[in-house]
Order: structure tokens, then sequence, then C-alpha cells
């Protein structure tokens, strides 16, 4: 089960942290930008900001009338350095009440921390103008694999099949791909600080006990050692839809 409070006080306590380590997330930010580099765009929404990867490549594109920036941290910071005439909307994307009408909703990196994406998918398209396009990256079955296969906690990741059936009720799918992009580290605990830096470790309320981190290392260790280093494995996917006339 997905916490959002687990969610919102992991990436807090982590922003400091987070540019320097979400490396994945920035190249992820750039595609998605070139993604949308054709539409015409001149008002946005955009899903989980975070620190502004993918904010600050949109407000670089666009000549934009209206950008609305939303996150379930106090991000706000991190968006008037990008432009000071942007809004910031705090809260669960979830749980807000979305009234404005827009040419894009955008989202880098989030997607996956959602529990009800029949539920958003509809809320998203009520919100977009007859043109307007949502685009977003998220992470598909093979992301953090090697986490899983070593006994340790991940997200439940959708395929990009499971996604592409969830979008079609309410979207027609123009794009939709995966990468994959494997990190290597120089120790297994330099693969936890990086997860942990990059504040994608709120999956569970209960961290592992000192025995259970030991046997966990051990089996990470024998399992994922290359020559290159002890591999992570991202696999972002990317989606661009138009809204549909259903």
């Amino acid at each position: 089960m997905i916490i959002k409070d687990l969610i919102k006080n992991s990436f807090s306590k982590n922003f400091k942290s987070y540019d320097k380590n979400a490396l994945v997330q920035k190249l992820m930010a750039d595609e998605l930008a070139e993604l949308l580099s054709d539409k015409e765009i001149s008002s946005v929404f955009e899903i989980g900001m975070g620190t502004g990867f993918l904010t600050k490549k949109i407000n670089e594109k666009f000549c934009l009338k209206s950008y609305t920036a939303n996150d379930i941290a106090g991000c706000e910071c991190f968006l008037q350095k990008i432009n000071p005439s942007f809004d910031f909307l705090q809260g669960d994307i979830e749980a807000l009440n979305l009234t404005g009408s827009y040419d894009a909703v955008v989202s880098n990196a989030v997607l996956q921390w959602m529990c009800d994406f029949d539920g958003l998918f509809a809320k998203i398209k009520r919100c977009l103008n007859d043109k307007g396009v949502f685009a977003f990256s998220t992470f598909g079955l093979k992301n953090y694999q090697e986490v899983k296969t070593a006994g340790g906690n991940v997200l439940e990741y959708k395929s990009m099949s499971e996604l592409e059936a969830l979008l079609q009720k309410y979207f027609k799918v123009e794009i939709i791909y995966e990468r994959e992009k494997v990190l290597y580290f120089p120790t297994v605990k330099d693969v936890l600080k990086h997860i942990k830096k990059t504040g994608v470790n709120a999956t569970s309320e209960s961290p592992m006990s000192i025995s259970e981190l030991k046997k966990f290392q051990n089996q990470y260790a024998k399992l994922n050692s290359t020559p290159l280093g002890f591999s992570l494995t991202y696999n972002p996917v990317y989606v661009l839809c138009s809204k549909n006339s259903n």
C-alpha cells in the first residue's frame, strides 16, 4: 500500500541531495520535454514538480501564459526561482479538485506513486482543453529489479500494456515507449545511499532491522555484482496522449 505521508516526508528530507543524485529523473525530464516540442502550449498544469527538472525545461521551451505546478511537498521555493509568475498548488493530486482548463498536463517520474489511476486520468481529462495533451514519464516493471530480487521493498509498477489500457479509456495514446538505464555503484551501501538521497525509499513504514538489512545487502551483492560495480536498473516509460472525444 502506498502511504502518501511517507512519500511527502521522504522527499522533503532529501530535497537538498535530490538534484545531485536524481540523474535518471533529470534525463527523463529532458526527454519528456522533447516529446512536447511540436505542440502549441500556453497553459500547463504539472503534477509533482519536485525541484523543477521538467518545470525548467518547459519554461525554456514555451511562451507560457499560465503555469500551475503541484507537489505533495513544499516545493514553492524551487518554483519561484524558475519563474516567480508561476502558481504553486500543494497537496496530493489524487485528493485535489482541479478546476482549471489547460493545454497540457505534464508529470515527470511521479505517477508510480498514484493509487487510483482511473480516477486520476478522468480528472486530468476533465481539465484539458479540447486539443489538450497529457504527457508524462513514469517507471516500468524492470525498475529497481535488483532491489526486488534481493528481497527489498519496491513499488508495484505497471507494465506498459497495463498503463496503455488504462489510458485508452480517456485518451488517444499517441506515443508510448520505454527505456532502460543501469547505474553502477562501488558498494551496495552506495546503492542504498543513492536511493535514499533521491527520496525514492518511501515504501514501508517499518525500516529493516539490522539483521534484515545485512541479509539484504549480502543477497544484493551476491546477485548484482558486475565488472562495472553493483547495478541498479531504472526503467523509464514515456507517454504522450491527446484528449479523445468519448
